[in-house]
């Protein structure tokens, strides 16, 4: 959908309402204004896309008693927070970008875990290492990097699937939860990593074959 600039003449009580809301929603005074001009037409833009997917998906998040959605840091971000299976039980945050075009795939998942304890850093990234590696093996070559102890993960849909809102916003949170499981049951297991490997690859495949969605 393209954009093009316009000149407009708004009351200034208005402008400074239309801000405040813009600014606790992350959104800049233009995303803002579209919105709205969208929901009264009744015209879906993907900024409005976006919203109606992480909507939908804090619906989802809201009865789990183990995630936590987390407000939007801007129009296209949101996060997911768990408790790891450690110490303290660090938080494990699922931050979600979702792209304006699907050009380059829906969208990006970033996994990340804000700790000084070099244990835990350890473990955490070869867990992410881990986990590229059996999508790989079970799913093809995925668009994944481990950088800086964070993993990144590209979410392509195969040529031809379209999914509605609803349907994204549920494969997205079943992908979050699924690789939550694991990070979990890998961390429960790590005294003893050599006997946990196979029963955790033996349950990311069964997660996979109840997947509705699968992102390449």
């Amino acid at each position: 959908m393209s954009k093009s600039v316009y000149s407009l003449v708004l009351n200034d009580q208005l402008v400074d309402a239309l801000d405040a809301v813009a600014y606790k929603k992350g959104m800049s005074r233009s995303n803002m204004i579209n919105t709205i001009i969208a929901d009264y037409l009744s015209i879906e833009t993907p900024e409005k896309r976006i919203a109606d997917v992480f909507n939908h998906l804090q619906a989802l998040v809201e009865p789990s008693q183990t995630l936590k959605f987390v407000a939007q840091q801007s129009a296209g971000l949101a996060s997911i927070c768990s408790a790891v299976s450690f110490r303290y039980n660090p938080t494990v945050r699922y931050t979600v970008e979702l792209f304006l075009t699907h050009d380059d795939g829906i969208g990006e998942l970033k996994v990340s875990l804000r700790s000084t304890n070099a244990q835990l850093l350890d473990a955490v990234s070869a867990f992410f290492v881990l986990f590229a590696k059996l999508e790989k093996k079970h799913i093809g070559e995925t668009f994944a990097r481990v950088e800086n102890g964070r993993f990144f993960r590209r979410l392509r849909l195969d040529e031809g699937v379209v999914l509605n809102n609803d349907q994204l916003g549920e494969a997205i949170l079943e992908y979050v939860k699924n690789f939550d499981e694991l990070l979990n049951f890998y961390f429960q297991n790590l005294d003893d990593v050599a006997f946990a490997l196979p029963i955790l690859e033996e349950r990311y495949v069964d997660n996979l074959k109840r997947q509705k969605v699968i992102f390449r």
